[in-house]
């Protein structure tokens, strides 16, 4: 369903710009997902598996670029290190939006889906005790959106459906 989901997203995608922007190959298979707490990982979900086997990266996707597996993982910074646009920017998020998912959750919890280097467009993996598949956050001009799963979240995207930004819920709490 996943790949399903993604094939169509990848089209409509690619239609809305002049230049066509396909992602990378994915990456050799892995079982566990980056946190931003380094060294720290989650188990890879079976809608994520779907997702990291289809493609890697994906420059200018929906709600920013798409993260590869190892590019989450680049994340975690080496103090001594000139931090990439993209680590500068992350780092501006947590320390100015006192509402932002990493100002909220501790960082073993928090995986980068999708983090833009010029904007503030953005994608966490929340993730929760004794739930399969993270929530997904979205961050964008738009606001700030919660969807359940990756599913929903495509869902919502094909179906040009914005009603994620003005609906609320407990957080953790996935209603079906």
């Amino acid at each position: 369903m996943i790949k399903e989901l993604l094939n169509r997203v990848l089209e409509e995608v690619g239609q809305q710009d002049e230049v066509e922007i396909v992602p990378e190959p994915a990456e050799p298979s892995q079982d566990q997902i980056p946190t931003l707490q380094a060294d720290y990982y989650r188990p890879m979900s079976p809608q994520l598996r779907e997702r990291f086997t289809s493609f890697g990266a994906w420059p200018e996707a929906t709600h920013a670029d798409w993260l590869s597996l190892g590019q989450m993982a680049e994340l975690w910074t080496d103090p001594n290190a000139t931090p990439s646009g993209k680590q500068r920017n992350l780092v501006v998020m947590t320390d100015n939006w006192p509402n932002d998912a990493t100002a909220l959750f501790k960082a073993d919890r928090i995986s980068v889906f999708a983090l833009s280097e010029e904007g503030n467009e953005r994608m966490y993996l929340l993730w929760f005790d004794c739930i399969e598949e993270p929530e997904v956050w979205v961050y964008d001009t738009n606001g700030e959106a919660h969807y359940r799963d990756l599913k929903t979240y495509l869902e919502a995207y094909l179906d040009d459906d914005l009603t994620a930004y003005n609906r609320h819920w407990i957080l953790g709490n996935n209603p079906d």
